[in-house]
């Protein structure tokens, strides 16, 4: 079946006036790139409005295929989404996204909302694990076009690195901010349920900081070593939540591990990547002398960043030996599968197990996220640098990120 008769057949079944209906589908197939605007069937103007193009194309989802690429979406008339070079027909309750070519075999899917919720709610007991012990593995939360959609951007992010892609070994690539650059994990962040899932494991509005992406390629998989999150990163506070999502199946013996409660031990740790003061004598003259009123890792980080473009801040104490003393720390982890969310805390102490052969890579996106208590902090040994957008504000230590809603916005409250 090719375009027109798929898309024609499609609206004529939610009107009675399929002539009509039948050239708006010759439209969307113009729009598409199927038709050239002089193709006489054409009758409607391909930036109109149109109610039963959406509609029509609703019943289509349970016709899905396994890849992404288009997706229907309903969207509020207030909040109508302006998608560049994208084909766009829209009315008050639906718009279509359309990113490619529409064939009778594309991939059309429905995804339940501007900010879609999560196939469940975030339990009491969840909540409470999280808060007690500072990761929790939330199961089944996540619908499979999420994941689809985790997986393709991630892929997507893979083939085109940029200069905040940083290669750890052959085995193990790691990518900063691939949300500013894929529109697919920018959905993650502006549209899925993660912020939900967030803010009320946090009991907390939250607000979007930054992601990375991982990738470790099938075979042996390379470990992680033990490591806290917040001492790369300009912020400080107790609300800090980062949400693990793999597209992979994740066996307990290349899961994450957490040493359990040690969020609360209000220690930060010196983190392992930077340029060592102790071994470089520059490195040591730029952390004697780092600046107190902008960060140290400037927007002109952003032209050649590496991990080493920091200064490892030695005034830290160094995250414990954990693997040759494993008895003396309760540590914890869970095999997880596609549709689970790990949530742990920015302060906890983490590593991942590796040196088992996977048949798959292990692909994860990890997004972070601030609540409400979460401050901007001038550290002197910055490893990550700011998201581009503060850099404008020149922010101070203790300013909370509410003070910068342009680059922050709210994006979930417990009233939503």
């Amino acid at each position: 079946m090719g375009m027109r008769d798929f898309a024609g057949l499609a609206i004529a079944r939610d009107s009675g006036d399929e002539k009509l209906l039948r050239e708006i589908a010759f439209d969307v197939a113009a729009a598409a790139g199927h038709l050239q605007p002089t193709d006489p069937r054409i009758r409607v103007p391909v930036q109109k409005q149109i109610e039963e193009i959406a509609v029509a194309l609703v019943p289509l989802a349970a016709q899905a295929s396994s890849r992404l690429r288009h997706h229907i979406i309903p969207y509020p008339a207030q909040r109508q989404p302006d998608f560049t070079r994208t084909l766009r027909i829209q009315h008050p309750g639906y718009c279509i996204r359309h990113t490619g070519r529409l064939n009778a075999g594309t991939d059309l899917t429905y995804l339940p909302g501007m900010r879609a919720k999560p196939l469940r709610a975030v339990s009491a007991e969840e909540i409470e694990a999280f808060g007690r012990d500072g990761a929790v593995l939330i199961k089944g939360i996540l619908s499979p076009e999420w994941i689809d959609i985790v997986r393709d951007g991630i892929d997507d992010a893979i083939a085109e690195p940029d200069q905040f892609s940083g290669l750890a070994g052959i085995e193990l690539r790691v990518d900063q901010f691939p949300a500013s650059r894929s529109a697919l994990l920018r959905r993650i962040v502006e549209e899925s349920p993660v912020a939900e899932i967030v803010g009320s494991a946090l009991r907390s509005p939250v607000r979007f900081y930054m992601d990375q992406g991982f990738y470790k390629s099938k075979g042996v998989i390379s470990p992680t070593p033990w490591h806290q999150d917040t001492c790369y990163y300009n912020i400080d506070g107790h609300d800090v939540i980062r949400a693990w999502i793999s597209p992979d199946s994740v066996p307990r013996n290349v899961a994450l591990e957490f040493v359990r409660g040690s969020h609360l031990w209000n220690v930060t740790y010196r983190p392992l990547a930077g340029r060592d003061p102790e071994l470089d004598a520059e490195a040591r003259a730029l952390l004697d002398n780092a600046p107190l009123d902008r960060p140290m890792l400037g927007l002109e980080t952003y032209n050649d960043w590496t991990y080493w473009s920091g200064v490892r801040d030695t005034r830290l104490p160094l995250v414990p030996d954990i693997d040759s003393s494993r008895d003396s720390y309760e540590i914890i982890g869970w095999a997880s599968e596609p549709g689970d969310v790990i949530l742990f805390h920015g302060n906890i102490l983490h590593s991942a197990l590796g040196n088992v052969e996977l048949p798959h890579p292990r692909r994860a996106h990890a997004s972070l996220w601030a609540g409400r208590d979460v401050r901007y902090l001038n550290r002197p040994g910055q490893i990550i640098p700011d998201p581009a957008a503060l850099y404008a504000h020149e922010p101070k230590s203790g300013q909370p990120l509410s003070d910068f809603p342009d680059v922050f916005p709210l994006a979930w409250s417990p009233a939503d």
